[in-house]
């Protein structure tokens, strides 16, 4: 094909990019694994949103502060995680608020400590009027002390309707159903009446608006909180970017100097040898099929968690249903380099969840683990196990010096990298050559560095493309009916297509 030269060219300059980009993010993200800057930039952010007594019950519920990796201690002390699920923030969040009654907490477990002693004991329905009968002043006083107004009122109706409820017929069974059924509607029966009582006034108006705009319904109250925490995240991820860029700029440049990567050099070479663009085209194909996470070091999949492989990780596995009896699960992975512990835990009705560690064995094969529970009750957990950082930017490296390529420094080299200005300079006066010699096509490496490997690999993958297919990547090919029929001399186009149409 004309121009295929030129085009095996660009090709292999792009490639060239990709992998100094990639050497860039990845040395930005070790330099802001070692300062915790993305924990740093989460927990600005989540004060910001929340307020610091918020986002300090937020970081230390065992569904937030519980997932994490071991290894990724804040250097203020103390684990904070990198990234939250929208939907674990979501969840904690409604916790947090019910907690925050603890008149409902209170009597939920008061409730369900009548229930329990009921099921023990073998209580008749008596015994169980007469013990709830027992508790309803207690939990009354405790309503008062602890319930702003209108929350007071909905429980007291509440257990007023329990009580009368408890005076008609009734089998064991059926009242105890009748109690569990207001004790596990309390969370979301008086979602409104907690959502005012709260003190913090941004913190109520807030929650009051998006539960106003939902209309009462929880589950799209939930959504819209989910909403509200990643448009607040977009926020922080351009707080975090701005502030990095000048970190990736000063790293670009590093890279281009300290491997020596010049661009201009590189194109003179690949234009005078026709085997090495073949050579570097066939590499940089092989790359093009990898999937973009294993360019990106930082694109995580923030509903699932991710860890670097050798790593060690706890988290929570939350159950599909909440455990209806007292009994085992078994903890297990499907993969054989995670291994979980416990192997079993022991649940108690009620149970949301259970809490699990892993350790994970180095290697250099990306995974997704799924930690699964299953027994007295089922759920499952999944895990991404990445290539370590500096297992990543060994693998680059390696990769850039595999091209056969004018790129690094020798100490002592051939003619021809002595002509390519290959070798380290022994004097003053050696690098101030190799400065003049490399300047420009350092500068272009470093600004091309800059915009990121994201973008290189997609454009690397258009331009294989375009020389695989001689198609643009964004054609489309036409369906049979826009596919415009031959006009004869004297036919209209729509004369033309009846005529196909009755030959076809």
């Amino acid at each position: 094909m004309f121009g295929s030269g030129i085009l095996d060219t660009v090709i292999g300059l792009i490639f060239v990019f990709l992998l100094v980009s990639m050497l860039v993010t990845i040395s930005n993200e070790l330099i802001a694994a070692a300062l915790g800057a993305r924990a740093k930039y989460l927990k600005l952010g989540l004060e910001r949103l929340l307020g610091t007594d918020w986002a300090r019950a937020m970081f230390a519920h065992p569904l937030i502060g519980g997932a994490q990796a071991l290894s990724a201690k804040h250097p203020a002390g103390g684990y904070v995680p990198s990234y939250i699920a929208s939907r674990s923030f979501a969840n904690v969040l409604m916790a947090l608020l019910h907690d925050s009654a603890g008149s409902v907490r209170q009597v939920r477990r008061t409730l369900q400590a009548v229930i329990t002693g009921a099921v023990d004991s073998g209580a008749t329905v008596e015994t169980l009027k007469s013990q709830v009968a027992a508790a309803l002043p207690n939990i009354n006083r405790l309503v008062l002390a602890h319930s702003h107004a209108a929350l007071a009122e909905a429980i007291t109706r509440d257990l007023a309707s329990l009580g009368e409820r408890l005076k008609t017929p009734y089998t064991v069974a059926d009242a105890q159903a009748d109690i569990q059924r207001l004790i596990d509607g309390m969370q979301t029966r008086y979602l409104r009446e907690m959502i005012e009582g709260l003190p913090d006034l941004r913190m109520r108006d807030a929650l009051l608006a998006l539960f106003e705009d939902a209309q009462n319904d929880v589950e799209k109250f939930k959504e819209n909180i989910e909403i509200w925490f990643n448009n607040s995240m977009d926020r922080i991820s351009g707080w975090y970017k701005r502030r990095s860029q000048r970190a990736v700029v000063i790293l670009a440049v590093i890279a281009a100097v300290g491997v020596n990567v010049d661009a201009i050099l590189i194109v003179k070479h690949l234009q005078a040898n026709s085997g090495a663009r073949e050579a570097l085209v066939a590499q940089a194909k092989v790359f093009a099929d990898k999937a973009p996470s294993m360019v990106d070091p930082t694109a995580v999949d923030p509903a699932r968690p991710s860890i670097a492989s050798g790593d060690n990780y706890k988290g929570t596995i939350v159950f599909s249903a909440p455990a209806a009896a007292e009994g085992e699960v078994k903890l297990a992975s499907d993969i054989a380099g995670v291994k979980v512990t416990p192997s079993t835990a022991k649940v108690q009705p009620g149970d949301t969840g259970v809490a699990f560690e892993v350790e994970t064995v180095l290697s250099d094969t990306p995974a997704i683990a799924t930690i699964s529970a299953k027994g007295a009750a089922e759920g499952a957990f999944r895990l991404e196990v990445r290539q370590s950082l500096s297992a990543q930017f060994t693998g680059v490296q390696n990769s850039l010096k595999d091209l056969g390529l004018p790129i690094g420094w020798v100490a002592r080299g051939s003619p021809a990298q002595e002509k390519n200005g290959q070798v380290i300079p022994r004097t003053f006066n050696d690098g101030l050559d190799r400065m003049q010699q490399h300047l420009i096509g350092w500068l272009i490496t470093a600004l091309a560095a800059t915009l990121g490997a994201p973008f290189w690999f997609d454009m690397l993958n258009r331009i294989i493309s375009i020389r695989s297919t001689g198609k643009a990547p964004e054609e489309k090919p036409k369906s049979p009916k826009e596919v415009s029929t031959p006009v004869e001399p004297g036919q209209t186009p729509r004369e033309a297509d009846r005529a196909a149409a009755r030959r076809d």
